[in-house]
């Protein structure tokens, strides 16, 4: 018989801890090259690939001038 105090609970998933979430509740990753915006302010996290759920798909500074058109 297994005492209910020793059932370990499931622990949380990486994706959820992970990835820094702002005050608006949602991870902000550039599309185009995939890095999360981190605590700081800098788009320096890569992630392996883009992400689903809560997230606000943008550019990053560094892929704007790249995608911007010419004059």
């Amino acid at each position: 018989m297994t005492q209910p105090h020793l059932i370990q609970q499931p622990l949380p998933t990486l994706d959820v801890l992970a990835y820094p979430r702002h005050a608006d509740g949602l991870i902000h990753q550039c599309a185009w090259c995939r890095r999360v915006l981190d605590r700081a302010g800098r788009f320096r996290i890569w992630a392996q690939a883009l992400l689903q759920g809560d997230v606000s798909h943008g550019m990053c500074s560094s892929c704007a001038p790249l995608l911007r058109p010419a004059r």
